[in-house]
């Protein structure tokens, strides 16, 4: 039997959050997040997700530095550049990876791509604890992943409640049919849907345009895992699913933001 990644991931993650309430204890971060929040409200500066029209290719461009299927797929990286070649090419949102043990991400990363983007900044992380929501919206996110089989029901909605209390966007993300009753309760508008099982790390490319099938309407599927090039994603954009998560390919390109436009021209 493959080993369970997810578990090992949620075991050390828990350890880093306590690391991080050490340096700062959760009336502090709370504090500073809602200090965030006000700054964030008087200056207007409240980014929000905008889905794409029918037709047209949304596509949250990511960095990532490695993953535990990939190994390193990036060693040294400037993420302000990287971001702003993201934008350069079109991307309608960044994603950044923050979990530092499995995937070389680091909090620092979101905040400086924060600095320097003009389009939404998802934290992407392994979400356990509220205390990694007021945290998130400190580091400067605009929007946050939250997987669903990671929390329990009444978790992943109080979760979705306080990001948006915090004026940020969850992006839920589901994997399997189980996920569908967590998500409904969940009140969620854009649903991730990842190609690959976070328990083994394989992907079934079937799985995300069966799932879709499944949304509510209003609710906006967003593709992730196995999409390399603008073939990967025509059956998706066949079935009217238009918005993507993509990372890997772009972190392998040389020219990343010619390979956006690739993806979301076709061309």
């Amino acid at each position: 039997m493959k080993d369970d990644f997810l578990k090992k991931i949620i075991r050390v993650r828990r350890e880093r959050i306590l690391e991080s309430q050490q340096r700062k204890n959760m009336v502090e971060i709370k504090k500073s997040a809602y200090e965030s929040m006000e700054i964030k409200i008087a200056a207007g500066d409240l980014r929000r997700f905008v889905p794409c029209q029918e037709g047209n290719v949304g596509i949250i461009a990511e960095i990532k530095r490695a993953s535990p299927s990939k190994g390193i797929i990036a060693e040294n990286i400037n993420v302000e550049k990287i971001a702003e070649k993201y934008i350069r090419g079109g991307a309608v949102g960044i994603s950044v990876l923050t979990e530092p043990d499995f995937f070389l991400g680091a909090d620092e990363f979101l905040s400086r791509v924060r600095k320097v983007s003009s389009v939404p900044v998802l934290r992407k992380d392994f979400v356990i604890s509220e205390y990694q929501i007021y945290e998130s919206l400190v580091l400067g996110a605009d929007m946050l992943l939250l997987i669903i089989r990671m929390l329990e029901s009444s978790q992943l909605r109080d979760y979705v409640a306080l990001t948006r209390e915090l004026r940020m966007e969850p992006l839920v993300e589901i994997f399997d049919e189980a996920d569908m009753e967590k998500l409904f309760l969940s009140e969620a508008k854009l649903v991730g849907i990842n190609n690959r099982d976070l328990k083994t790390f394989a992907t079934d490319v079937k799985r995300a345009s069966e799932l879709a099938g499944f949304l509510e309407k209003g609710q906006i599927p967003i593709i992730a895992s196995a999409i390399h090039s603008r073939r990967d994603m025509e059956v998706y954009l066949e079935r009217g699913i238009n918005h993507f998560l993509v990372g890997e390919c772009l972190m392998r390109s040389s020219e990343p933001e010619r390979k956006l436009k690739e993806l979301i021209c076709g061309i």
